[in-house]
């Protein structure tokens, strides 16, 4: 009995796979019939997800630094501005955060590539 179970169960490790028996019930139950024989004349599996190069996705031009800086000085400067200046408390909160996203911003833009090596670590 376990060992049936542990057929049925998907893979921990490389492409998320699904049963065959297990596509064929969510076509019925979508579809109301079986899904069409694939190429091989059966019923294939589905392949959701395969392995994912992020270091390919990680490709940054080299501009992309001082667009975070300018773009969070300007941020910055603006919410500052309507933070400070502004006697209504909802354009006070409003400033506020456009201050800190300001902030932020040049924050990853003066440490762009301690940002990239994080992105890098998390993503694997």
């Amino acid at each position: 009995m376990i060992q049936a179970i542990a057929d049925q169960l998907l893979p921990v490790s490389g492409p998320l796979v699904l049963p065959d028996t297990l596509t064929r019930g969510i076509f019925r139950t979508i579809v109301g019939a079986a899904p069409p024989p694939g190429l091989s004349g059966g019923v294939e599996t589905a392949v959701l997800a395969s392995s994912v190069d992020f270091d390919a996705l990680i490709d940054f031009p080299d501009w992309t630094a001082q667009v975070f800086i300018y773009a969070g000085l300007c941020l910055l400067l603006l919410g500052l501005m309507a933070w400070l200046g502004s006697h209504r408390l909802q354009r006070r909160a409003w400033g506020r955060r456009l201050a800190l996203s300001g902030g932020g911003l040049f924050v990853v833009g003066s440490a762009w590539s301690a940002f990239l090596d994080l992105l890098t670590y998390v993503l694997g």
